[in-house]
């Protein structure tokens, strides 16, 4: 799965520099039934508290990634889904499912979605679904940052628009 995902090798430079450039991690990942997939991970040149790698499993409700996914998916595989993790994971659903049309608003009217310490309470992200399937998979970029290296406005002004020019470029490299 991984060698046959060209995007990779377009994106991870991109990734990196981005990493560097807000102190985080930059991590592209794709469904797998109930949850999200990390397929390539680029972490900032210093040492951070989250070390995503490649292979981590990620929540759909609490983390930027699972919500931009939701997000962008189809009406009635959205609907799927949801009761797929409304009754496998119920406490996850009662903590974070007001999130999802939250989400879903952001996606249309920022270009990401977020998550800022819903899944882990000291890491803030956006993400941001590629607008074409590869290999008919919905893959989606975010950017996480500890939360000790957020200002007031980061995500908003710094991380989610740099993350829709990462996705954008990527996608211009693959066409």
């Amino acid at each position: 799965l991984l060698a046959s995902l060209r995007v990779r090798q377009v994106a991870r430079p991109l990734m990196k520099a981005l990493a560097d450039r807000m102190g985080g991690s930059v991590s592209l990942g794709l469904r797998d039934r109930l949850r999200m997939v990390y397929v390539e991970t680029s972490r900032g040149h210093d040492a951070i508290a989250f070390r995503p790698d490649i292979g981590a499993s990620l929540p759909m409700l609490a983390s930027a990634i699972g919500r931009a996914w939701l997000a962008q998916a189809p009406a009635d595989l959205r609907a799927a889904v949801l009761d797929g993790l409304r009754d496998a994971e119920p406490d996850d659903w009662h903590r974070h499912a007001d999130a999802i049309p939250a989400a879903i608003a952001d996606l249309a009217t920022l270009g990401f979605t977020r998550s800022a310490g819903d899944w882990l309470p000291d890491v803030h992200a956006v993400a941001v679904p590629m607008r074409h399937p590869i290999d008919g998979e919905t893959l989606v970029f975010n950017c996480g940052v500890p939360a000790a290296r957020m200002t007031p406005g980061k995500l908003e002004r710094e991380m989610g628009p740099r993350l829709i020019e990462l996705v954008a470029e990527v996608e211009a490299l693959l066409a």
